[in-house]
């Protein structure tokens, strides 16, 4: 008798991020394909910085003696995590979709993340934090990893065109962080397995 091998529900929660991760590079490059082991580069990514903002929220939330996390709290998490432009680009999108998900309208459906703000409410429930969640905190949130690993694919899909390729891969990906002053200081110290080493010519980021 044949068993069906059942999947895990760590197998589910790859194949659930690897459709939002293709999803978003469609919308940077269109024509650019990746390999699954990028993917789970990407995932590990995605999971890294969102555990930073998270803790670091809660931790304003606490020291607030307040028991909902909000938008706020996020964004200032997000100021602290964050550097440079990225930081202006990421709260901006991160206003923006509360924004307009707060605004009623007749006409259109409210706009969504590319990411489901569910995914990272109940990525967050798993840390096991004694709070209330808001929604729009989580929207914020979303709207911050999806707009962080926007620029990680762009530069990752360029690296691969500059090297006659459609197939980006996880030297792609570190060549983009460790060539990118402010991607490098939030991902800098992250093991990217295939990704090799900086190349001798390349400026050393201090």
């Amino acid at each position: 008798m044949r068993f069906r091998k059942q999947k895990t529900y760590r197998n589910d929660i790859h194949v659930r991020e690897a459709i939002y991760i293709k999803r978003l590079l469609k919308q940077v490059s269109p024509t650019s394909k990746i390999q699954c082991k990028s993917i789970q580069v990407l995932t590990s990514l995605i999971r890294d910085i969102t555990i930073r903002i998270v803790n670091e929220a809660f931790h304003l939330v606490s020291l607030k003696k307040k028991r909902t996390l909000s938008a706020r709290d996020v964004q200032t998490s997000v100021r602290l995590n964050t550097h440079g432009d990225i930081t202006k680009q990421a709260i901006s999108e991160g206003l923006k979709m509360v924004s307009r998900l707060s605004m009623p309208s007749d006409t259109e459906a409210p706009p969504k993340c590319s990411i489901p703000h569910s995914y990272f409410k109940k990525k967050v429930q798993q840390m096991n934090y004694n709070y209330r969640i808001s929604k729009y905190s989580m929207v914020y949130l979303s709207a911050v990893v999806e707009y962080l690993l926007t620029e990680v694919l762009e530069l990752s899909s360029n690296n691969a065109k500059n090297s006659k390729r459609s197939l980006i891969t996880p030297r792609d990906i570190f060549l983009s962080i460790s060539n990118d002053y402010e991607l490098f200081t939030m991902f800098g110290d992250a093991i990217i397995p295939g990704g090799g080493v900086r190349d001798s010519y390349a400026t050393i980021i201090m």
